[in-house]
């Protein structure tokens, strides 16, 4: 829609409006994205690590793809950034825009916009925030009651065209956790499809991964722990995760790997913020470690980080090939 607005405004091709706004939200996401490292006050290995790591997840070309992505994950970054900023009203209206753009962009982010009103205790700034940012989806439903007659067209049109349904208890079937050898396998072998039905139990696995840190954490620090400002990350992120494994189950998780994007990006926001405290607030910072230490901790994330890049490469091509699409 908005890629549509830019080629009637400017009157330019439909295609390379399109490509305007992708690439323009690509920015965006990149400037907030390394505004959130620089505003944390990271040391430059964690800064890296977390470039690296929101650089190399198999779906992040979505970023600069002319899907939603681009706009949500802008949207996404820009709210989180004006979170961790806030001070003044200006920088609860500048989140309080942000929020409309994402839950304009996609429904899912509806909960996201209430996740900072969690983390502050219900603060009545954050949740008149949420409330002012929910109306990008109400403004979305609006639209679509006036043009087309009905206000949930969209759930129609998925529900009708993709068989797309929620199923609300889906995150409670532990078979979606299990990897099994089918899906090792087919990853393995490039299966795309493969990709997306072991993204969800590799996801799951981060949120255990940052829960037994965090608890490690805090046992080591006490109330040093910066827990409490990294609470809205996970609010975020882990309602997103819900909300996409509900309504991807009937698809028997096609498309998952692009729709844990979102998810991935705010836990690794949320991995450096805590790294910095296990690091900085310890007086152990990863060049302060041991040789050995050091060298396994680096060789455990060029192994990751070349697993991830070869599984986007795969993805990536298949794409570009038309072979495959979320």
């Amino acid at each position: 829609m908005l890629a549509r607005w830019v080629s009637e405004l400017f009157g330019t091709n439909y295609c390379h409006s399109l490509l305007a706004v992708t690439h323009a939200s690509a920015w965006l996401f990149w400037i907030y994205a390394l505004g959130l490292l620089r505003l944390w006050k990271l040391p430059f290995s964690l800064s890296a690590a977390a470039i690296a790591a929101l650089l190399v997840y198999p779906s992040s070309f979505f970023i600069v793809v002319g899907y939603s992505e681009p706009l949500f994950m802008a949207a996404l970054f820009g709210f989180f950034y004006w979170f961790a900023k806030a001070r003044t009203t200006r920088h609860w209206v500048l989140a309080a825009g942000h929020g409309v753009l994402l839950t304009a962009t996609r429904l899912a982010g509806v909960p996201v916009v209430f996740a900072p009103a969690l983390a502050s205790g219900f603060a009545w700034p954050w949740l008149a925030v949420g409330a002012a940012g929910s109306l990008g989806a109400f403004g979305f439903f609006a639209f679509c009651s006036v043009k087309f007659g009905h206000w949930d067209l969209y759930m129609q049109t998925a529900k009708i065209g993709w068989n797309v349904y929620s199923d609300y208890s889906a995150i409670y079937q532990w078979r979606l956790y299990w990897p099994t050898s089918a899906m090792v396998s087919g990853v393995l072998k490039g299966d795309a499809f493969a990709f997306s039905k072991i993204a969800v139990p590799l996801t799951a696995a981060q949120f255990l991964l940052m829960a037994f840190f965090e608890g490690w954490n805090y046992r080591r620090l006490r109330e040093k722990s910066r827990w409490r400002q990294r609470v809205a990350f996970y609010a975020g992120a882990w309602v997103m995760f819900h909300l996409n494994v509900c309504a991807r189950l009937s698809l028997d998780m096609m498309g998952m790997i692009r729709y844990t994007l979102p998810t991935y990006g705010l836990l690794v926001l949320a991995a450096v913020h805590l790294a910095q405290d296990a690091w900085l607030l310890s007086g152990t910072e990863p060049g302060r470690l041991k040789p050995l230490s050091r060298f396994l901790l680096w060789a455990l994330f060029s192994a990751i980080f070349c697993a991830l890049l070869l599984g986007q490469w795969v993805l990536a091509s298949k794409f570009m090939r038309h072979e495959w699409s979320a």
